[in-house]
């Protein structure tokens, strides 16, 4: 299994994450080949993502590991999102985590009629959007369902994100992904953190935060 490690570095890396991105690596790296893709200060995420998916198809990698700049991701939780996309054929397998802001929902999401609503397990379970800070993709079949990767600013090219209306990046892929017959797992085993200051948020701290957050809200109101 080759895979790459993409991460988007927007405003670099804190070193409250760099622990925990060196231990991902060697994680990655028990299950095979592993290549490193990187962009520094390209803007915005959608851009910076269509810049790193781009660098992996040059490669030979047969799988992306998404991670953000300002994710903690558990030792062990890479061999968790392997064996989930082993079992249920899943093209995208993500870890969970919490907004870094209000009101610090998980980012993992359904839909129903028409509309979207927030969704958590502590197992594995099909969903049908996702952040990207903590997400395996099957880069393989990608290419082959996808089509090869380029960006929105190149006329007539073929952006696997993009930012329009009111679809982010990662929920434009994972449409994307699930129009073309892919599915999305989530999987609730993987427990990861979402740095916000100086603060990481995570299961131990949400609701707190959460609750805080809003009485602020009713006091401004």
């Amino acid at each position: 299994m080759h895979t790459c490690i993409g991460m988007p570095m927007i405003w670099g890396v804190r070193g409250e994450v760099i622990p925990s991105l060196l231990r991902l690596a060697v994680d990655v790296g028990r299950t095979g080949e592993v290549t490193i893709a990187c962009v520094n200060d390209v803007v915005p995420h959608d851009r910076a993502r269509n810049v790193i998916v781009t660098q992996v198809a040059k490669t030979t990698a047969s799988h992306l590991m998404f991670v953000d700049a300002d994710n903690t991701i558990p030792f062990g939780g890479f061999g968790k999102l392997v064996e989930s996309m082993e079992k249920t054929e899943a093209i995208v397998v993500s870890g969970q985590y919490h907004r870094r802001g209000h009101p610090y929902t998980p980012v993992w999401s359904m839909t129903k009629d028409g509309d979207m609503y927030t969704a958590d397990s502590r197992g594995v379970e099909e969903i049908h959007y996702s952040g990207l800070g903590c997400a395996l993709i099957n880069f393989k079949w990608c290419l082959e369902h996808l089509g090869p990767p380029g960006d929105w600013w190149e006329e007539g090219s073929n952006p696997w994100f993009l930012n329009q209306n009111q679809e982010s990046e990662d929920t434009f892929f994972c449409r994307r992904v699930r129009e073309a017959g892919g599915k999305i797992y989530g999987d609730g085993r993987v427990r990861c953190g979402h740095l916000a200051g100086v603060v990481i948020v995570d299961d131990s701290n949400a609701d707190d935060l959460r609750r805080v957050s809003k009485e602020k809200i009713d006091e401004a109101d």
